[in-house]
């Protein structure tokens, strides 16, 4: 985590080593990316540097938890919205990050992030920051859907989030975005109702 000396710098210093920081984790995976490079975006020495974080580790780490903690909130508010119906929340879920209104560029530069992540040893970093779930469980309807305990909720949750993400995917690659909705409503109908006739 940062130290008392990174929060004490303003607002505007402290957006501006976070930002170096995205720049630098989304162009490079972790095994190649160099403090230098984010000391100089940002503007600081790389004493200073020392001064905030222990190591890019603990930067990413803390890139990582803030971006965790902000969808996080967007999930619960979508849930919400969608009044704890799980398949609603996806509905919510994939218009909401396809839509103009989303911030394209922070999404890619996350996305990036994460992909650069995958394909080194810090793996760790991203199941370490993960949030926590189980206000999102709690907000889930239940009752009509065939789950047994948490762990049911669990599998299911990760699944139809999957199916939503790898649709939403698509959706930014492909130009016709009323086509792959129409693929998304299909997959989770699949879903929702089964496919093996009673």
């Amino acid at each position: 985590m940062p130290t008392d000396t990174f929060f004490g710098l303003s607002e505007e210093k402290r957006q501006k080593i976070i930002e170096a920081g995205k720049k630098e984790f989304s162009e490079h995976t972790f095994d190649l990316t160099s403090i230098k490079n984010i000391s100089e975006d940002a503007g600081i020495s790389r004493g200073s540097f020392y001064q905030y974080f222990e190591s890019k580790e603990d930067l990413l780490e803390y890139i990582i938890k803030i971006n965790a903690e902000k969808k996080k909130k967007i999930l619960e508010d979508i849930l919400a919205e969608a009044n704890g119906d799980i398949f609603e929340f996806c509905i919510y879920l994939y218009d909401s990050m396809t839509s103009k209104n989303e911030k394209d560029e922070d999404m890619i530069i996350f996305g990036k992030i994460f992909n650069n992540i995958m394909q080194s040893k810090e793996k760790r970093i991203l199941e370490k920051n993960a949030f926590d779930l189980k206000r999102i469980f709690k907000l889930l309807k239940v009752d009509n859907l065939k789950v047994q305990d948490e762990e049911d909720i669990k599998v299911l949750m990760k699944m139809l989030v999957d199916l939503t993400l790898n649709s939403i995917m698509h959706s930014k690659v492909n130009d016709n975005k009323e086509f792959e909705r129409e693929i998304f409503l299909k997959k989770l109908s699949f879903v929702k109702n089964g496919v093996m006739k009673k």
